[in-house]
C-alpha cells in the first residue's frame, strides 16, 4: 500500500501525534525539507501522557534510522542539548533518546546521558525513571552515577523510582555485582547509602501492600452515609474525593432525593461538589433547574461534578441543555455537553457532535471529548459516529486512545484500510500490535475483510 506524500505540515503533525504516516513517508520519499521537524521532535516531548503511552524515543530512533541520515541527526541533537534549559518532560525525552543513540554506536552520548539526568535531577523533577536508561549506557558505573544524584537530593528523592531503577539493575547488572560494589560504595558516600535507604522503602512499602489489602483496612475511613452527610455539613476538608464517592456506590432513591434536598438548601460550593460526588456511579433521582443551573459554574470542578451526576439518566431537560451547550461557543463545554448526551443521544445528533469536535483547539479538550465520545458510543451509539471517530483518530493527543479509536471503527466495518496499514507503525506500541495482527504475511489488505463477523469479534475481544 503506496502512502501519498505529506506537506511538510502534515508530516509535522503525524510525527507530534506519532502516527505511523511519518515513519512510512521517510522510508519512501526521504526526509529532504523535514529535517528541522525531526530534529524538534527529538528534543521536544509531545507524548501526551507517558504514563499511559509509554515513550515515544525508540520510535523517534526509528524514525531517523529510516531517513538513512542517522550521524548528521545525532551530530545536531549533541550540539542542541548542550546549552539548553528545557522542562522535566523534555529532559526525560532527550535522555532517553541519547540513550538510544549511544546503543548506536554514537559513544559521544555516554556523558550526554550523564549530564542530561543530573540536570533532571537538579532541577527537581520527580520523574527519574528513566535513571534506568542510564544504567544501561553506563553499567555498575552508571548505577553508581544515578545512586548519588538521586542521593544527593534527599528532601525531594521519589523511593518508587528508586526501587524500580535497582530491580532493572539487579536484572541487566546481576545482584552479586551491585552486592560487592555499590554496597561497598555506600559505606564512604553518604549520597549513596540514601539511595538505598530509598530502595529498601520502596520494597518495604511494596511487601506491605498485600496484607493491607487482606485486613481491609484501605476501606476502613470510608464512613457511612449518615457520617458522611454530617461531616459535609460540618465542611470538613479532610474528606477526600474517593471517600465521598466510595459511599455513595450504594444508595438508594430515598437517599438520593435526600442529598438532592440537602444540595438545593446551600449555597455553599463545598457541600455542592460533595453532595454531587455521591452520584459518581448512581443516577440523580430527578433533575430540575437548579440542578442543571450548576452546569453554569465557574467552578471547573463543581460542574463536571455536575454533568457526571446528570450522565446516568435519560431526561428530556438534560439531552436540551447538551444540545445547547455542543452549539455553544464555550469550546472546554464540549466535554461536558458529550457526558450529559451518554444517555440522551440520538443519532441525528452526529452532524452536530463533528461540527463541534471541529471548534476544539487544545489538546486537553479534544483528549477529554474523545474519552466521552467512547463512553457514549458504547452505551448509546452507533456507526453513524464513525466520522467522529475518524476526526478523533486524527487529532487525539495520545495512542491508548487512538487504539480504541481504531478498534470501534472495526467493530462498525468503517475503519479505511489505509489508516489500519499505518498503525503497524504508530508510536503508541499496543496499536502496533494489534494492527498487524489484523494482516496476513501475503497481503497488504488486512485481514478482517475476508473474515466472518465472528472471527473480527474474537479479535477484537
Amino acid at each position: 500500500m503506496k502512502l501519498k506524500k505529506l506537506s511538510a505540515r502534515a508530516f509535522a503533525r503525524a510525527v507530534s501525534r506519532g502516527h505511523g504516516r511519518a515513519l512510512l513517508h521517510v522510508t519512501e520519499y526521504g526526509d529532504a525539507g523535514l529535517e528541522e521537524i525531526i530534529d524538534r521532535a527529538l528534543l521536544k516531548n509531545t507524548a501526551y501522557c507517558m504514563q499511559i503511552e509509554g515513550s515515544r524515543s525508540s520510535w523517534l530512533l526509528r524514525l531517523v534510522e529510516a531517513t538513512g541520515h542517522s550521524r548528521q541527526y545525532a551530530h545536531r541533537f549533541l550540539e542542541s542539548i548542550k546549552n539548553r534549559k528545557d522542562g522535566d518532560y523534555d529532559l526525560v525525552q532527550q535522555i532517553e533518546v541519547a540513550a538510544c543513540l549511544f546503543e548506536l554506536g554514537f559513544i559521544e552520548f555516554r556523558p550526554a546521558t550523564y549530564r542530561l539526568f543530573k540536570a533532571l535531577v537538579s532541577g527537581g523533577s520527580s520523574r527519574t525513571l528513566c535513571g534506568c536508561d542510564v544504567v544501561d549506557v553506563g553499567g555498575l558505573h552508571g548505577l553508581k552515577f544515578v545512586a548519588r544524584s538521586l542521593g544527593s537530593a534527599s528532601q525531594s528523592i521519589d523511593d518508587y523510582d528508586c526501587g524500580v531503577i535497582m530491580e532493572h539493575a539487579r536484572e541487566t547488572l546481576g545482584t552479586e555485582a551491585i552486592r560487592t560494589q555499590l554496597y561497598k560504595f555506600s559505606l564512604e558516600d553518604v549520597y549513596i547509602q540514601n539511595f538505598l535507604d530509598a530502595c529498601g522503602r520502596a520494597e518495604a512499602s511494596r511487601l506491605a501492600k498485600p496484607s493491607t489489602a487482606l485486613n481491609g483496612s484501605r476501606w476502613s475511613s470510608v464512613p457511612s452515609l449518615d457520617e458522611l452527610l454530617i461531616r459535609i455539613e460540618r465542611e470538613d476538608v479532610t474528606l477526600s474525593p474517593g471517600q465521598i464517592r466510595r459511599a455513595g456506590r450504594e444508595l438508594s432513591e430515598e437517599d438520593g432525593r435526600k442529598i438532592l434536598q440537602l444540595l438545593f438548601r446551600t449555597r455553599s460550593e463545598f457541600k455542592h461538589l460533595a453532595y454531587l460526588r455521591l452520584f459518581w456511579r448512581q443516577p440523580v433521582p430527578f433533575v430540575n433547574d437548579q440542578l442543571l443551573a450548576l452546569l453554569d459554574s465557574s467552578n471547573r470542578a463543581l460542574v463536571h461534578a455536575a454533568a457526571s451526576a446528570m450522565s446516568h439518566v435519560r431526561e428530556v431537560n438534560v439531552r436540551r441543555k447538551a444540545l445547547q451547550l455542543l452549539q455553544g461557543a464555550n469550546r472546554s463545554m464540549i466535554p461536558v455537553a458529550l457526558e450529559l448526551l451518554r444517555f440522551n443521544y440520538l443519532p441525528e445528533d452526529s452532524a452536530l457532535i463533528l461540527k463541534s469536535l471541529m471548534k476544539l483547539r487544545s489538546l486537553e479538550e479534544i483528549h477529554s471529548a474523545g474519552m466521552e465520545l467512547r463512553d457514549l458510543a458504547a452505551d448509546s451509539g452507533g456507526a453513524e459516529l464513525a466520522d467522529c471517530f475518524l476526526w478523533l483518530y486524527e487529532h487525539g493527543p495520545d495512542g491508548f486512545c487512538r487504539r480504541a479509536f481504531v478498534e470501534q471503527l472495526l467493530g462498525w466495518k468503517k475503519c479505511p484500510p489505509e489508516i489500519l496499514f499505518e498503525c503497524q507503525w504508530d508510536s503508541y506500541n499496543e496499536l502496533r500490535q494489534f494492527a498487524r495482527s489484523l494482516f496476513s504475511a501475503e497481503v497488504e489488505q488486512p485481514l478482517y475483510y475476508a473474515l466472518e463477523e465472528i472471527v473480527l469479534e474474537g479479535c477484537l475481544s
